[in-house]
């Protein structure tokens, strides 16, 4: 059912009553004293001041079960037993029917006139018509009243419905919206009136989420303009000296993974030896290969292409014939052990999709190969190293160089078929190779060639890891391709080596290459990929962290570490998790508590992404680019006012030991609730406008203690040197 919504904030609510069929007089019960409100009443009501309630009124009220509400200025039943859960018609004659039907105590005599008096006195409006400040709002939640969630609240004005409905057709007829309408959601609501299928509602928080207020260990109210000058200059020529060491040593180059691993990388990138084979390495010009397959940089940029194209034709064909084979063929060789797999069943956009990859895979390989030297792909390591090329390798790559360079150039190579009927023996020949690629040491199967192009495959377009789950479907769509290709050489009906076989040595024959090349327990890629996505699929499952969500089996509440939570309190959680980090931030960046800094959750990613090469926490932030440095501001924590976070007489650049635990504290709650919010958003279910737009994360764990200065990322890590224990500063990614 629909729900409507009584209005008294908009001036046309009474055409909209009386459009909608319903007579204005009887939207109320009582049409003489709860008549909806005029119109200069609904404009003026944005002005209404919320006045306390006499403390004498509340005594006489409380006799009675009663109680009075200050804003909005409505009349509430106290007892448990209330069963409407709804604010009284605050009249005579309604108050004592209730008092009479639900409290089961008639009034009488004194008691009656008493109660008449005081609500004379009082003069409570109608909660259908009460007056409501949007300033004001969101209200205290009510305790005698029933909670909802999931309610749309309007920006312009205090309209708040259940009923998405009924909350666009408000905005549409907005008198004050001049096309910038806007609106929040969900938001926590309370009924306010109902009268058939009007209803009325108030946006309300719950106040025992209100953040506590945070100690005032920091404070910008210092007078040590000395000692902060002498910090800066200390800290500015700290930072001159660091960047002229690394200019030295040529390690300011942008898009560069840096050398050194610091911080948390998480489980699945140290699983790939990601920093290890990336070091050095232009990471982020390498991730950027995958924005646009079509067009490729250097000056073999129509051999790749020509490759990506030949490459799509030909495995479209193989993938599709293989899928068209019996049903023992297809257990066969999607086998990963001697017991029988299930056959295929996939569709034919997922087909092309995984013929695609593959075709990339190829053109990938083939500009790394020819362009890699001239973009420095290779780091300080050469081609061997980095692609893992066997001999073989090289010499099918010659080959497919030499057709296309030495084919006539007056005709187009995409649509040459005496290019293209050369062209797709050696690409078939170069994918076998690939899948069958086996490592010169034991052991050393990550080094294998497909295992390396993997990795290429798993950099995002800002050079950092792609997600768990997006890397592990990365390896079940190659671990198909391998499959088509290894049938497509041994069986297929034209050119298959084993075709003119025996049926019974062609079993055999396969039988012992799905072995040596497919099976989990082979010395191959496909082997080392397999336990890749075991381990992956039990990260995406299990992130680690003590922030784990698992839903209940009614969908109605998850866990959340320990506690379950209904679902409809996580918005609240949310909100209020939020709110104290917002708070924790203010402090942090020593501003007032009034300070107009908010938490901008989409630059808040996980460690990983904070390490990427150029990454610069003050660009990401605009609202953080404004505030100054603490390195050059003071702490007050429990050392004298003017003690300074660090220390300018040391001989080296490190904090002062109590300021710093002081500061460092707070800091860690901080990245604690940074954690709670990620997971929040990760967790929660999609319902069309999505709370946070977050990604999730696998390598948020445990403190950072990442801080600002100058447009360089820093961390404090604890360091013993001798008997006491100090905290350094060490740069972790600079501008």
């Amino acid at each position: 059912m629909s729900q409507q919504s009584f209005h008294p904030d908009d001036s046309i609510l009474a055409a909209e009553l009386v459009d909608a069929g319903i007579n204005t007089m009887d939207a109320v019960s009582d049409t003489d004293s709860h008549a909806l409100p005029a119109a200069n009443q609904a404009a003026n009501q944005e002005t209404t001041i919320s006045t306390p309630v006499d403390p004498q009124h509340t005594a006489q009220l409380a006799r009675f079960n009663l109680r009075l509400v200050d804003h909005p200025r409505i009349l509430l039943c106290t007892l448990d037993s209330c069963c409407p859960q709804l604010p009284l018609i605050p009249d005579f004659k309604h108050v004592t029917a209730h008092i009479k039907k639900v409290h089961k105590k008639p009034l009488v005599g004194s008691a009656k006139d008493m109660l008449r008096s005081l609500l004379d006195e009082l003069d409570v409006p109608s909660p259908g018509t009460v007056c409501i400040n949007k300033d004001l709002l969101p209200e205290r939640m009510i305790p005698e009243l029933g909670e909802l969630f999931q309610g749309y609240r309007c920006n312009l004005c205090s309209y708040a419905v259940q009923a998405k409905s009924a909350f666009y057709e408000h905005l549409r007829g907005h008198p004050d919206a001049k096309g910038r309408a806007s609106y929040t959601h969900p938001v926590p609501m309370q009924k306010l009136h109902e009268c058939g299928k009007k209803i009325r509602y108030l946006h309300v928080r719950n106040q025992d989420l209100d953040p506590t207020p945070p100690p005032a260990i920091l404070t910008t109210a210092l007078d040590a303009s000395t000692i902060s000058a002498n910090i800066k200059t200390k800290v500015d020529a700290f930072l001159k000296k660091n960047e002229d060491c690394l200019c030295e040593a040529d390690l300011l180059k942008p898009g560069i993974q840096p050398e050194s691993a610091s911080g948390n990388i998480g489980p699945w990138a140290k699983q790939l030896g990601w920093h290890a084979y990336w070091a050095g390495k232009p990471i982020v010009a390498i991730g950027a290969l995958s924005k646009s397959k079509k067009v490729w940089p250097g000056a073999h940029i129509d051999f790749v292409h020509w490759v990506l194209v030949m490459t799509q034709q030909a495995a479209a064909t193989w993938m599709m014939a293989f899928l068209k084979t019996g049903r023992q063929v297809q257990q066969t060789f999607r086998a990963y052990s001697p017991e029988p797999s299930q056959p295929y069943n996939l569709s034919l956009p997922t087909v092309k999709k995984r013929a695609d990859m593959w075709a990339f895979l190829l053109a990938l390989l083939i500009h790394a190969v020819f362009d890699g030297v001239s973009f420095g792909y290779y780091g300080d390591s050469d081609q061997t190293e980095h692609l893992g090329l066997s001999a073989h390798l090289d010499s099918v790559l010659q080959d497919l160089h030499d057709l296309y360079y030495g084919a006539d150039a007056d005709i187009d190579p995409l649509t040459d078929e005496d290019l293209a009927s050369k062209a797709v023996p050696l690409l078939l020949q170069l994918s076998h190779l690939l899948v069958t690629q086996q490592p010169e040491v034991y052991g050393e199967n990550d080094k294998l060639a497909l295992v390396r192009l993997f990795l290429h495959l798993c950099v995002s377009a800002d050079g950092t890891p792609i997600p768990v789950n997006a890397a592990t479907s990365i390896i079940a769509s190659l671990e198909f391709c391998c499959r088509a290709v290894l049938w497509q050489w041994l069986l297929d009906p034209e050119d298959g080596v084993l075709i003119e076989r025996s049926a019974e040595e062609i079993a055999a024959k396969v039988d012992l290459q799905m072995k040596r090349y497919l099976y989990s327990t082979s010395s191959s890629a496909s082997s080392y990929l397999q336990s890749l996505h075991r381990y992956g699929t039990v990260l995406a499952q299990d992130d680690g962290t003590n922030f784990h969500f698992s839903w209940q089996q009614d969908l109605k509440s998850v866990k959340f570490g320990t506690e379950t939570i209904q679902v409809d309190r996580l918005q609240a959680l949310m909100h209020g998790a939020q709110k104290r980090a917002e708070a924790l931030l203010r402090q942090l960046c020593l501003l007032p508590e009034d300070a107009s800094l908010a938490l901008n959750l989409k630059h808040i990613l996980d460690d990983h992404r904070n390490m990427q090469p150029d990454f610069s926490f003050v660009a990401a932030s605009p609202e953080l680019q404004s505030i100054s440095s603490v390195l050059c501001r003071a702490a007050a924590g429990n050392v004298p006012a003017a003690q300074p976070l660090m220390d300018p007489y040391s001989d080296e650049l490190e904090f002062d030991a109590d300021a710093a635990n002081a500061y460092f504290s707070m800091h860690n709650e901080f990245t604690k609730l940074l954690a709670v919010l990620i997971e929040l958003g990760s967790g929660l279910p999609a319902r069309g406008t999505e709370l946070l737009q977050l990604q999730h994360t696998n390598t948020l764990v445990g403190p950072r203690n990442l801080f600002v200065h100058d447009g360089s990322v820093f961390t404090a890590l604890r360091v013993r040197f001798r008997v006491r224990v100090r905290v350094r500063v060490r740069v972790r990614v600079r501008v």
